[in-house]
């Protein structure tokens, strides 16, 4: 797993429902990119995400290079489930998903 930090000095240039509808759009027109077993993959690393996150938002966002499962906003109170987290990791290690943490968010990203 390799982590990469991102500037902080980076800020939200448009509003967030605007943002997201984007995000869908672009991960709709991506969708033929990425084959059925590399999404099943990201969908099972989304259901790892979800239970080591329970209290924040999980999105699975495809891209032109990557598969990216995004957590937005996560609550460091759920630290607190460090099985969870160990599963997480292992699963991380395992597929050599990079992992990319900014000031609102982590990325896991996929490729192949």
């Amino acid at each position: 797993m390799r982590i990469v930090r991102t500037s902080r000095h980076s800020h939200v240039v448009m509003p967030a429902w605007i943002a997201r509808r984007d995000c869908e759009e672009i991960s709709q027109s991506n969708s033929h990119r990425w084959s059925i077993w590399l999404y099943r993959r990201a969908e099972i690393l989304a259901e790892y995400v979800r239970e080591a996150w329970p209290s924040s938002d999980v999105y699975i966002n495809l891209r032109k290079n990557h598969i990216a499962v995004k957590v937005n906003y996560p609550d460091y109170n759920d630290l607190i489930y460090a099985r969870r987290h160990h599963l997480l990791e292992e699963f991380l290690d395992r597929n050599d998903v990079e992992t990319l943490r900014t000031r609102c968010s982590i990325v896991y990203r996929l490729t192949e």
